[in-house]
């Protein structure tokens, strides 16, 4: 019998054991028509090991030889399920809500809800090697549904939604991005193109693992060499326009020749790194992220 909902959690180097059982309590506990579906992407040996030992009837739980990516995985899962309704959620979450799966059930009931973003929250407590992340979340990423909705579909992530299969089928993540960075951006744009609405509620999940902040500065690093590869395509020009980064980035260019700036920021890019891994700082991260644009020369500049 084809569940109505399904989770869908791709892996990669994470336990999600406390994860799941969490999930499955609360299917069984009322009887809800979900299964959940974890798929492996190419993760460490010593985490497969772990995540072997779920043992349910409710769980499906395959392991990819290679890592194929985040978008891929996303589009995989696709062919690994049958519900009408999709649950994506990322490996480095767990439960905050023990409403969790009927709050998004419950949305479905109307029709006219296509796709729901819940949120994200994040602990209280974090090492001081991981304030970046903790700040970057808590102050700009931790925001109400009623915040979310003022900026519908610029405000969805892909750590924590529910689509119905028709739209996931209609606007796929994008398989050419195969490095991490901007893929919720890509796919809220095409939300957009095809006139899909993000309905937002509270109904986050709980962050429990936090990078340290070398390994968020390592993919802020990776993201800006995704964005070059973006900002290449006619959906990347058109998507210029909406990003606040590249809007700071263009009107500096008006202010000063290109190369000034991008001198300056070969110069210093070393010097911003390594304040903001001792002193972490959102405004330094955001600095950063301009540095970045001129030191891997990705965004063009408007002539």
């Amino acid at each position: 019998m084809t569940a109505q909902m399904s989770v869908c959690i791709p892996i990669f180097n994470r336990d999600v054991r406390s994860f799941v059982n969490g999930l499955c309590v609360e299917i069984e506990r009322f009887q809800l028509s979900v299964d959940i579906c974890l798929i492996d992407d190419g993760s460490l040996e010593s985490y497969r090991l772990m995540n072997r030992e779920i043992d349910s009837s409710l769980v499906f739980y395959e392991e990819l030889k290679e890592n194929i990516g985040r978008a891929r995985i996303r589009n995989l899962f696709l062919k690994k399920t049958n519900s009408p309704i999709l649950l994506y959620v990322d490996c480095d979450s767990e439960v905050y809500k023990e409403d969790f799966l009927r709050t998004y059930l419950f949305c479905f009931d109307d029709a006219s809800c296509k796709i729901i973003y819940g949120g994200r929250k994040y602990p209280e407590d974090y090492r001081k090697d991981q304030k970046l992340e903790w700040l970057y979340g808590t102050r700009r990423i931790d925001r109400s549904a009623a915040v979310r909705s003022k900026e519908g579909n610029h405000a969805f992530l892909s750590n924590n939604f529910a689509a119905r299969r028709e739209v996931i089928l209609q606007v796929q993540f994008d398989e050419s991005i195969s490095r991490y960075g901007y893929e919720d951006m890509l796919f809220q744009f095409q939300l957009s193109l095809h006139g899909v609405e993000v309905h937002h509620v509270d109904n986050p999940v709980l962050n429990t693992e936090l990078d340290t902040n070398e390994q968020v500065l390592d993919k802020m690093e990776q993201a800006t060499i995704t964005l070059g590869e973006i900002l290449s395509t006619s959906s990347g020009t058109r998507m210029r326009k909406n990003m606040k980064l590249l809007k700071y980035f263009d009107r500096l260019n008006l202010l000063l020749p290109y190369v000034v700036p991008s001198v300056i920021a070969r110069l210093f890019s070393p010097v911003v790194r390594f304040f903001l891994l001792r002193y972490p700082n959102l405004l330094w991260m955001d600095l950063y992220k301009l540095v970045l644009l001129y030191h891997n020369k990705i965004a063009t500049p408007n002539k």
